[in-house]
């Protein structure tokens, strides 16, 4: 039971112009479809017997842990500007 890759994919469809302009300005942009399309091609619903969104759209605890992976990249690598002493307005 789920979406299959596709259906999801098609879901978001409509993001990918949004996502392809951050990009662009050098924002980088994770896609955690990797964690969250089963071994069935299909989005998982749970996981080892926990559910894995709280509704249509929001995580739960375990499906937010599932995707811890998907996050590590970000905190190994070095932060940009961090040893630069600049501080960033916020927009």
């Amino acid at each position: 039971m789920g979406l299959s890759r596709a259906e999801y994919q098609e879901q978001l469809r409509h993001q990918d112009p949004l996502f392809k302009n951050l990009n662009e300005l050098g924002v980088r942009i994770l896609d955690p479809t990797e964690w969250l399309v089963g071994p069935t091609g299909l989005c998982r619903m749970t996981k080892d017997g926990n559910a894995l969104y709280f509704d249509t759209a929001h995580l739960t605890i375990p499906g937010a842990i599932l995707l811890r992976p998907c996050f590590e990249p970000l905190f190994a690598a070095p932060m940009q500007g961090a040893s630069s002493g600049r501080t960033e307005t916020p927009l």
